[in-house]
């Protein structure tokens, strides 16, 4: 009771109140604008950054809601499930600032609204920052998807959707290879694996649309319902541009794989020829163990107690922490070696037409560890 009492009061105090019981003047009373930001130079900011910039000139009132990772435990905590994404308000001077001191760019669109939707949508966003319900699993939603919702609730029945079918073909996890991975390939990867296979859960494009897919693609994003359709956008304003560029990764995560590839392919080799048997040892093992830990490290992230997420990853069978037991049992019984190689094939041809939370990288490694188990398996060390 108590706790309603005190939400009550708080908005019932908060200064955009006053612009909440007056009639709009005209369409500038209040102003919405959706700010999409330029990534970053870390790893969680290389999907840029979506927020609502809300101001009403009259009553002098200018602010940014902002939808932003807690950052809890640090950058270990958004693997581990301690990080969880929240919601703020800021001054826009302040909200800009920060990013301009980070070398990034911000865009704003101005969201296509009458007087009446924007008032609501500030009311809709004081709501959700007083009564939490601004906080977010950053494994399901992230920054844009939020901004997404919150003008879907405030122009109800009316709400976001894409003047073509094209977003809903596309997982949601999709604008993290398209957009993110052109950029920044490892950081796709690093993301996807974080995230589990809940960045693929779908319920049309809001989930996870991602920003810079929004900065891309804003122009068939519309605002329907009731047999209307109107452009969400009616305005877009460079309000800065990036001050650094990016630098092309030397060795992207393809190109990573084909190189560990080399290793148990050579251990093939050296097999079948009979020769160098402790060079061909070591070979193997040093295509196990990596695979070993990695496999650990995805199921740490994935099913430990006070992870948010808790979902299955496809690249468990291809970085399977067992590797070393189905090694030495390969090495013992030729039917389990030769049935694990199987596995690995079929994997390796149809997984990536089943899930895209199966990466390229994943797929060659699985590849290349067949030849290699197919011959440990019909032959004694």
């Amino acid at each position: 009771m108590y706790r309603y009492i005190i939400i009550f009061l708080s908005l019932l105090l908060n200064p955009a109140c006053k612009l909440f019981a007056a009639e709009p003047e005209d369409s500038s009373f209040v102003t919405a604008r959706m700010l999409i930001t330029s990534p970053g130079k870390e790893v969680y900011q290389s999907p840029g950054h979506a927020a609502l910039h809300m101001s009403c000139p009259t009553h002098g009132l200018d602010y940014v809601f902002s939808f932003e990772t807690d950052m809890q435990g640090g950058m270990l905590g958004q693997f581990i499930g301690e990080a969880h994404g929240k919601m703020v308000a800021k001054p826009t001077d302040e909200y800009l600032e920060q990013f301009r001191k980070e070398g990034r760019g911000v865009i704003a669109y101005t969201l296509n609204l009458t007087p009446q939707q924007k008032q609501e949508l500030w009311r809709t966003l004081d709501e959700m920052l007083v009564t939490g319900e601004g906080r977010f699993n950053i494994r399901r939603k992230d920054c844009m998807s939020q901004v997404l919702t919150a003008i879907n609730r405030a122009c109800a029945p009316l709400g976001v959707g894409a003047s073509t079918d094209y977003h809903y073909k596309e997982a949601n996890a999709a604008y993290l290879e398209r957009y993110v991975g052109e950029r920044s390939p490892w950081s796709a990867l690093i993301i996807e694996n974080a995230l589990g296979i809940d960045c693929d859960v779908t319920d049309g494009f809001i989930t996870r649309h991602g920003p810079l897919a929004f900065a891309d693609d804003y122009a068939d994003i519309v605002l329907e319902g009731n047999g209307t359709s109107v452009p969400l956008v009616s305005d877009v304003e460079v309000l800065f541009e990036p001050e650094h560029e990016d630098v092309p990764q030397p060795v992207t995560p393809v190109g990573a794989a084909l190189l560990f590839a080399i290793l148990p392919l050579s251990a093939a080799v050296l097999r079948a020829l009979r020769r160098a048997r402790t060079l061909r040892i070591v070979l193997e093992w040093a295509s196990i163990l990596p695979l070993t830990l990695a496999g650990l490290f995805l199921v740490f992230i994935t099913y430990m107690p006070n992870h948010i997420g808790g979902a299955w990853n496809w690249n468990f069978v291809v970085l399977c922490p067992l590797w070393p037991l189905l090694w030495y049992i390969a090495g013992k019984n030729r039917a389990t070696g030769l049935v694990w190689s199987g596995m690995l094939l079929l994997f390796a041809l149809f997984a990536p037409l089943l899930t895209c939370a199966t990466e390229t990288p994943f797929v060659i490694i699985a590849a290349s560890m067949i030849p290699m188990t197919v011959l440990k398996s019909i032959e004694k060390l």
